[in-house]
């Protein structure tokens, strides 16, 4: 059976029933094209029933005029400032700034000093505007150390989690971040570091300019368009071409998934809704997520949308979440 652009509607609008909604799930599961459709359309039909539940109007009207918009101007385009908008009012992006000043013993040189401590908590994202006019992002769960005396001789600091970083151009001070033993060193610039403690693999993604990435065994120059990858397990580096734009979305509070394990994206779900997910680690091994997950949405929500691209049931109990492979 073939879908069309109408049946993601008539789905969206609860009108799939049986068999025929049975067959359009797993089509979902199965055809790229099917599911890419079905979250360019969901973004659509989410931003419009927000306006739908403010004014009154035609339904079917409000839909071939935002339908026609994505159509003619793109998806980013159109939804670029409720997207926005909701990257920091849904998400809660306030800096949780610890105002005092802390000493930690720990390897890189920006938390050997006095330092101020940017905290995203978990289930937020927070933003950081530091001394030279750099901006960052902090994803939930991360933690930037930024030296007191910052920007006075270098420009050097720690990450602890996610951040994406407009830095500031200063040709004669160079901007370091320091995660775990991985160092990116740059002049002006804009990046994606991904490097949790407790986490493997760390991963460094440039949009704009170039940067120096280096660990204690390997250093490369990093090209506009490119991720390194960093196995801390095995010190193995791999370099690839990605979607910056995929990779950094989460910025603007979504997150999305092309081929991911499991894991990963349960790992996201425990930070941005500050919770504990339990499963059986073998029943989904060789499974990958393909799909969109948005902060705006609640718990029930996403769960929800995982289950319609791997066949689970789950259980909600207070801040934990138990997941079963449906067999």
């Amino acid at each position: 059976m073939n879908f069309e652009e109408a049946d993601i509607i008539r789905y969206l609008n609860g009108e799939l029933k049986g068999k025929e909604k049975t067959a359009f799930l797993s089509a979902l599961r199965n055809d790229t094209i099917l599911r890419e459709a079905y979250f360019r359309l969901k973004d659509v039909w989410d931003f419009s029933g927000m306006k739908l539940q403010a004014l009154p109007c035609d339904t079917a009207k409000e839909w071939k005029v935002l339908h026609s918009t994505i159509q003619s101007k793109g998806l980013q385009k159109a939804m670029g400032p409720w997207m926005r908008w909701m990257g920091v009012a849904a998400a809660a992006v306030i800096a949780f700034f610890m105002g005092h000043q802390q000493i930690f013993k720990h390897t890189s040189p920006a938390a050997q000093m006095a330092h101020h401590t940017f905290v995203a908590p978990e289930g937020q994202m927070s933003q950081v505007q530091l001394a030279d006019g750099t901006q960052v992002t902090l994803n939930a769960g991360s933690k930037l150390l930024v030296p007191l005396d910052f920007g006075e001789h270098e420009r050097a600091l720690e990450l602890q989690g996610e951040g994406f970083f407009d830095v500031t151009k200063d040709p004669y001070n160079a901007f370091v971040v320091h995660s775990g033993d991985q160092q990116v060193k740059v002049l002006g610039t804009r990046f994606n570091i991904r490097a949790y403690p407790g986490e493997t693999v760390f991963e460094t993604t440039l949009e704009e300019g170039s940067v120096e990435w280096s660990s204690p065994q390997h250093s490369l120059i990093l090209q506009p368009g490119m991720q390194v990858i960093y196995d801390l397990s095995t010190e193995k580096v791999v370099q690839q071409a990605v979607d910056v734009s995929g990779v950094k979305s989460w910025s603007l509070g979504r997150y999305e998934y092309h081929n991911a394990p499991f894991a990963k994206v349960t790992s996201v779900i425990e930070k941005w809704y500050g919770v504990k997910v339990n499963y059986r680690e073998t029943d989904f091994e060789g499974k990958h997520f393909n799909g969109v997950i948005k902060k705006s949405a609640s718990l029930d929500q996403t769960l929800h949308i995982i289950g319609l691209m791997t066949p689970i049931k789950y259980t909600i109990k207070k801040d934990t979440i138990e997941i079963e492979l449906i067999k």
